[in-house]
């Protein structure tokens, strides 16, 4: 039964060849009674079996926002997704062990490496229930602790996929239902609650999911499933990502690279920056920041419309953070040349009371991967230049090696 965690969706899905998952496991006979038991509940093992495909849709609020859920399944163990929140919107997919998402104006995608890469095969492992398989999907299973509450008892299984990191999930011994999953990803811990089992496609699914434990959830965070469709045709295109789009990239002087200044201070790369056209402002470069983020004051003084409210760290502390559309951010040079990205999601945050004491100064905004990820960047600590390159036509020469 699909159900996909919501806690991490806005800020992140899998086709995987059987060779991804070649292993058999052993499944302790205790551990296998409470699987079949959750089997046996939602339809039957041999219902689950006999699923090849799924197509699923549903309604999703998070972050002071609504917006639309879509999924696909082909087994073994594939899966991508479509989710709109707002003006934000957000596509993931892989297939023979490589995965990838695209950014949030869902217009362009990249392939996922290193732990991103991992979380992305953990993530469709579980979410197609691969852990329910006979041979337990190539993963390690083993019995847990209980749990009451009230007149609930509950059974834990510790699940760990073949790739990623375990879970902990939670099976109401009365019902059969697995009711609660307990994740991690970098030193956060979630859990999401599932709840309203109902006969859809042939099984009984959970139709609500709920996480809790994240800063800044509301009360009706959530996503319901509405409608499912079983063994129905999915093409194999949805599990490949989009063909990078050039539109959005644009050279202000010689197309494929540009030269640009810089300023290393205070142990971070500032450069100029201009944001629909406004005066260029101080900006830190920041491979480390997902999405971009303006100074929340900085964002007023050019009237950006404001939308949704999303929990964010940075600098040791958690921050409450709301989203924009930019329509142009241009990074230049006092010569003219520069790159310019256009429609770009941001996310608007209190950048001065946590920075400014640590950095000496105020910035405008980080300036994040989003942006980033659309050249091949090379920094020249010594002379002070960034160099930008199209990435379509760039062939590395060096003595370089590369890693994750």
């Amino acid at each position: 039964m699909l159900q996909p965690r919501i806690a991490l969706t806005l800020l992140a899905f899998i086709c995987l060849s059987p060779r991804a998952f070649a292993a058999s496991a052993e499944v302790p006979p205790a551990a296998r009674a409470i699987i079949e038991h959750y089997l046996q509940a939602t339809g039957g093992r041999a219902a689950f079996e006999a699923e090849s495909t799924l197509h699923l849709k549903g309604r999703l609020v998070a972050q002071g926002m609504k917006g639309t859920y879509e999924a696909w399944v082909r087994q073994p163990g594939c899966l991508a997704t479509r989710l709109t929140l707002g003006s934000l919107a957000r596509r993931t997919g892989a297939c023979g062990g490589t995965a990838w998402e695209t950014d949030l104006a869902s217009k362009r995608g990249h392939l996922l490496d290193g732990k991103d890469l991992e979380s992305g095969l953990e993530e469709a492992w579980f979410e197609t229930e691969q852990w329910a398989r006979a041979d337990g999907g190539g993963g390690t299973i083993a019995l847990g602790s209980m749990s009451f509450a009230g007149r609930a008892q509950r059974q834990a299984l510790e699940v760990t996929p073949p790739v990623g990191r375990p879970r902990t999930l939670w099976f109401d011994l009365r019902t059969g239902f697995l009711d609660r999953v307990r994740a991690s990803r970098d030193h956060y811990e979630g859990e999401e609650w599932r709840a309203d089992y109902r006969l859809m496609a042939g099984r009984k699914r959970s139709t609500a999911a709920r996480p809790v434990g994240f800063s800044f959830d509301g009360e009706n965070d959530g996503l319901a499933i509405d409608s499912v469709w079983a063994n129905v045709p999915v093409p194999a295109t949805l599990f490949e990502p989009p063909n990078p789009s050039s539109d959005a990239v644009a050279w202000l002087r010689s197309r494929g690279v540009a030269r640009l200044p810089f300023r290393y201070e205070s142990r971070a790369v500032w450069v100029r920056a201009s944001i629909n056209g406004a005066p260029p402002a101080d900006f830190i470069l920041d491979t480390g920041c997902s999405i971009t983020a303006l100074d929340r004051n900085y964002a007023m003084s050019l009237e950006l419309p404001r939308e949704g409210s999303s929990a964010v760290e940075g600098v040791g502390a958690l921050a409450e953070a709301s989203f924009s559309t930019v329509r142009r951010l241009r990074i230049t040079a006092p010569d003219g040349d520069g790159v310019e990205v256009r429609g770009l999601k941001v996310s608007l945050v209190d950048l001065s009371e946590g920075m400014e004491p640590i950095l000496w100064r105020k910035t405008a905004g980080l300036i994040g991967y989003d942006f980033i990820s659309h050249f091949v960047l090379a920094i020249d600590y010594d002379r002070g230049i960034l160099t930008f390159r199209d990435p379509a036509g760039f062939a590395y020469a060096g003595k370089g090696q590369a890693v994750p």
